[in-house]
């Protein structure tokens, strides 16, 4: 097998309609080429694409690899300022709390596996990778490929449900 290409889109305008249509074009793109990426999804984003009834982004979603941006992305207060002032456990458990309901849209959504998180811009918090670590039961345990810092990947992996089965993290170690 010669190299891997690692596909990463962040989703996270819910606001602006017109990144539905961009998002859709670069999805009816990848399908066209018969390629797949992963696609970190807003909470808020999922929520909004479903409010505005566009069901044909959500069906092309579920054919790619899916992960979770957080809620509402840069919305204030972030995850490095809601989890700074907290220890490391109360961070984690703090951050679970507040990030629950955006994971579980993007599942309730998307019913495929969620199998990366990945911090909004430069709002790191050592917290959300142990909490995300002990979060769920569908998700296995954290795999860290990089030092943590603005773009760190956490790759959620359960083995019953890996995207890409025999490929750690996607192809890349």
């Amino acid at each position: 097998m010669g190299p891997a290409v690692l596909l990463w889109f962040d989703v996270e305008d819910y606001i602006n309609e017109e990144s539905d249509d961009a998002l859709l074009a670069l999805l009816q793109m990848l399908a066209a080429k018969g390629v797949r990426g992963t696609f970190k999804l807003v909470g808020e984003k999922v929520r909004a694409l479903e409010a505005r009834g566009r069901s044909d982004i959500l069906n092309a979603l579920r054919r790619q690899a899916i992960g979770y941006h957080t809620d509402l992305h840069s919305q204030h207060p972030t995850v490095s300022e809601y989890c700074e002032p907290q220890g490391f456990a109360a961070g984690a458990a703090l951050f679970e709390r507040r990030e629950a309901g955006g994971l579980e849209d993007v599942r309730r959504l998307l019913p495929v596996p969620v199998s990366t998180y990945g911090q909004p811009g430069a709002s790191w918090a050592a917290q959300a990778f142990r909490a995300q670590e002990m979060a769920d039961s569908h998700l296995c345990r954290q795999h860290r490929h990089h030092r943590p810092g603005p773009g760190s990947l956490l790759v959620l992996r359960h083995p019953d449900r890996d995207p890409y089965p025999g490929h750690a993290a996607h192809g890349v170690e």
